[in-house]
């Protein structure tokens, strides 16, 4: 996305790698949890004032490898 201009918030719960992921991308960083309405509307505020405008936003809670294991299928090819 940067590559064609955008400007780019990430976030996740863990500061310290998200501000290394963030760096080597050009993003800006904000720590948040997605599950956490409050967290979310901290998220797009953060962004407003450092970009001045949100024109996309994509919010992935949950999808780290707990919830892999608990939808994704075992080595047998059922559901773990």
């Amino acid at each position: 996305m940067r590559a064609v201009g955008h400007r780019v918030v990430i976030s996740g719960r863990r500061a310290d790698p998200l501000r290394e992921l963030a760096e080597g991308a050009g993003a800006l960083a904000h720590p948040a949890d997605a599950g956490d309405p409050e967290a979310v509307a901290g998220l797009v505020a953060a962004a407003v004032e450092v970009y001045g405008r949100v024109e996309g936003l994509v919010l992935s809670a949950g999808s780290g490898a707990a919830a892999r294991s608990a939808t994704s299928p075992s080595r047998t090819g059922t559901p773990s």
